[in-house]
């Protein structure tokens, strides 16, 4: 084995070390699974890894490699959470028994190699059809449980198969997780018996958000917001082509006229260029047939046709300047131009009417807020709406919604929401147009527990109506 293999491998092998040393400072489990599916790949490469909890019998998913959050409504996580729910069926689980031996013989964690036939037959035993999933030709489910229960664990797959050597360090790191999750275990346990030892107070406390529960509140919604324009121009292509030089950039301020870009005119120009040849050609045939007509009338005719040619010719040199003339846009007006990335577009075939970007008026900003469809509640057109943006958490902004949508319909995530439009009290204190947020709608005045109490009493309902 040579100098350099070695160096690598004791490279290899403090990384890993270093990564369980950070698993095992981390605060909580949580924190540790976070770090772990972002910075594991230094140590396993993978496709993708998950960071998973099992409570109460079902699988959730918490952490994904390259996210920063991860939804429980995306078809993918809820599908990935169906097939580990069916191979924690499968080996076992189930059982106490069994996970006391699995703990005693293994450890804190065992990993699992699985097949795309194997996840295939999952998905066909939980009926999964949520979904279209290709799997990865090689995946590995580790599963972490103390001497009782299934705590949680990790999903890692790739197109590459795991050598010995990989499961065995998959294994390892898991175990490690393991090792926070069964302290934040006991934690819990420790308050609960905590709790129990002192039953007056928490009587008392119940009996305090009781009497809370009775205090009248505001209902409220919460939910992301973009500052938008009320007056916005879509841009659009004139004519078929190919969008060849882009002279603006996106959020840049223009004034009308100004060339925003141009679609490809190297063949409206070889059509111009040959069109004043042809022009100059039959010019000359008209002068010299205009001669020849002196010694000869019978050339009377030819020289009609020569003149209804140029005729012609004119015509096809006004159409090539017009087409020319159009594959040059201009801004109609002032105004921002609103578009992803001058990349995105360069190069992009586009036919008449194609919307290319926008132009937006800065001076005249509004507010549109997304509702999902699960957190909608009645909203009056002068509600108060309170946002916070991005840019600057801490300070807040008032509005008054003016619109809401009938019908909900899709965002780009494809997402159901209710789009509500609201006029922005100090617009001058915003930025500029496509700066997001988090906007606060306030409806009528409810009972606090009620608002409180809303979306769990949704999730009831809707738990319940599915059943019947």
């Amino acid at each position: 084995m040579s100098g350099l293999s070695v160096k690598k491998e004791i490279l290899h092998l403090v990384t890993f070390i270093s990564l369980l040393k950070q698993l095992r400072n981390k605060k909580t489990a949580d924190e540790a699974g976070f770090h772990l599916v972002n910075e594991f790949s230094k140590t396993v490469t993978y496709r993708q890894c998950l960071y998973w909890v099992y409570r109460r019998g079902a699988v959730k998913i918490l952490h994904a490699s390259g996210q920063t959050e991860v939804s429980e409504d995306s078809p993918y996580i809820r599908h990935l959470a169906h097939i580990i729910e069916q191979k924690i069926k499968k080996e076992g689980y189930s059982s106490r028994r069994f996970i006391q031996d699995k703990f005693e013989e293994n450890g804190a964690a065992t990993a699992y190699t699985m097949t795309p036939t194997e996840i295939q037959m999952a998905e066909i035993e939980a009926d999964d059809e949520l979904y279209d999933y290709r799997p990865a030709e090689s995946t590995v489910c580790a599963i972490c449980t103390d001497d009782r229960d299934v705590l949680g664990g990790i999903w890692i797959d790739r197109n590459k198969k795991y050598e010995n050597i990989e499961i065995a360090l998959i294994e390892d790191t898991a175990d490690a997780l393991a090792e926070k999750m069964r302290a934040e275990k006991s934690k819990g346990s420790f308050l609960e018996r905590t709790a129990q030892r002192f039953k007056n107070i928490g009587f008392l406390i119940f009996l305090a958000v009781l009497f809370a529960g009775f205090i009248p509140v505001r209902l409220s919604v919460t939910a992301p917001a973009e500052v938008i324009s009320q007056d916005t121009y879509v841009v659009t292509s004139p004519i078929n082509g190919m969008i060849e030089e882009v002279l603006v950039k996106p959020n840049q301020n223009v004034s009308q006229g100004d060339i925003l870009f141009y679609l490809d005119r190297t063949e409206l120009r070889n059509g111009y260029n040959l069109g004043v040849q042809k022009l100059a050609t039959a010019r000359a045939a008209l002068e010299k047939t205009e001669r020849e007509r002196l010694s000869d009338p019978s050339k009377s005719v030819e020289v009609n046709a020569l003149k209804e040619q140029i005729k012609l010719r004119k015509l096809e040199l006004e159409y090539y300047e017009t087409r020319l003339d159009l594959a040059e846009i201009k801004a109609p007006r002032d105004g921002v131009v609103l578009f992803s990335d001058v990349n995105d577009i360069l190069g992009k075939p586009v036919k008449i009417g194609t919307q290319v970007m926008k132009l937006a008026d800065p001076d005249k900003l509004e507010l549109l807020v997304r509702i999902p469809t699960h957190s909608i509640i009645d909203l009056e057109s002068n509600a108060d709406v309170e946002f916070f943006l991005n840019v600057d958490p801490l300070h807040s902004h008032d509005a008054e919604l003016r619109t809401i949508s009938y019908q909900s319909s899709k965002d780009e995530d494809g997402l159901l929401s209710y789009k509500a439009r609201a006029i922005i009290e100090n617009p001058q204190d915003v930025e500029r147009v496509g700066l997001t947020g988090t906007a606060k709608v306030y409806g009528d005045k409810t009972l606090f527990i009620i608002n409180v109490l809303r979306r769990p009493m949704i999730a009831v309902r809707n738990l319940i109506g599915g059943a019947l």
